[in-house]
């Protein structure tokens, strides 16, 4: 059962995304981490079009297209072509981060939804229970079946949790690779 405790929190931590389910636009905000990386800052996906801006510096937008061309504040910086391959790159990873953790949070959703009805299974096998000869054994042998199915749903959803994680890391690997070559965001601080 600890594992669907596990799926309860992904669930409740995937509702902090706010979508706009035709446009697939997404606008996330992340407070302090301590890791550095995006760390006081929004993050917004509008179509295939990454946004990011610092809390503290909300005169700065970083905007990063699907095809590699990085503006800041609204002026667009020349790169390198390593330099638009990574953007090219850092657009395309991150897009996929968010859909995965979204499709991550929506599959969390439905097994916390298997786990309510679970819950009420048990309420109404209670009352059974007590007005027939349905015996609590009965009914515990019932829930712990639907309940191993629930826990091997949510084995599966851990793993795709941590093939997340992953991507996020090498998505921070790789924002690192950007600062060391596009100067202007080596001088954002934030970044």
């Amino acid at each position: 059962m600890k594992y669907l405790l596990s799926v309860f929190i992904i669930f409740f931590m995937s509702l902090t995304a706010v979508k706009a389910a035709v446009e697939r636009n997404y606008k996330f905000s992340y407070e302090e981490t301590g890791d550095g990386f995006l760390e006081n800052a929004d993050l917004e996906i509008k179509g295939s079009t990454v946004f990011i801006t610092h809390h503290d510096d909300d005169k700065i937008t970083i905007k990063i297209t699907r095809s590699g061309d990085l503006y800041l504040d609204g002026k667009k910086v020349s790169t390198s072509s390593r330099g638009q391959q990574l953007l090219k790159q850092f657009n395309r990873e991150i897009r996929e981060l968010v859909e995965s953790a979204e499709k991550l949070g929506y599959d969390a959703g439905k097994i916390g939804i298997e786990g309510a009805h679970i819950a009420a299974s048990a309420v109404s096998g209670l009352l059974e229970a007590l007005f027939t000869d349905v015996t609590l054994d009965d009914l515990d042998k019932e829930l712990e079946k639907k309940a191993a199915k629930i826990e091997a749903k949510a084995k599966k959803l851990e793993k795709k949790a941590e093939k997340i994680e992953r991507q996020a890391e090498e998505l921070e690997e790789l924002q690192a690779e950007l600062k060391q070559h596009i100067e202007e965001l080596e001088e954002l601080e934030w970044f």
